[in-house]
């Protein structure tokens, strides 16, 4: 508040600084430049100092403010990462039903082959000739 009330006077100065300027140049500078009370630069000095006395309180405000949020005992990144860690451990129990389904039936996949009695599948296991090393199925087509 006192620094509103240093800012009023010193404003009001200012006016009376412009009016002082309209009519005599050298009673405008010497009340500008004076430092006795009553005149601008004494009325700017105690908006000054008042303004600092602010500018004090908020710093000691500001500085307590950062002691306190630095002795919190729940770090700021830990919400964060537990958020990501619950995430995944949903994702995974929400998957693992569907990835269930594929582990009961056996996956072979096929490779295309381009040979002379035409075009044939073949497991990865087979050999050249395209039947299974394993059951000796014949996998090429019939003719």
């Amino acid at each position: 508040m006192r620094a509103l009330l240093a800012y009023q006077v010193y404003e009001r100065d200012d006016r009376t600084l412009r009016a002082l300027a309209a009519k005599n140049r050298a009673a405008a500078i010497a009340y500008d430049i004076g430092t006795a009370p009553g005149q601008s630069d004494w009325a700017f000095n105690r908006y000054s100092a008042a303004l600092s006395s602010v500018v004090v309180i908020n710093q000691d405000a500001f500085t307590s403010a950062v002691a306190a949020g630095q002795g919190n005992p729940l770090p700021d990144d830990l919400l964060p990462a537990a958020g990501a860690a619950l995430l995944v451990v949903l994702a995974l129990l929400g998957v693992r039903p569907r990835l269930a389904e594929y582990e009961q039936t056996p996956f072979r996949p096929t490779i295309p082959v381009t040979g002379g009695a035409g075009d044939i599948e073949r497991y990865p296991d087979d050999d050249r000739t395209g039947r299974d090393q394993g059951n000796q199925q014949d996998y090429a087509p019939r003719c």
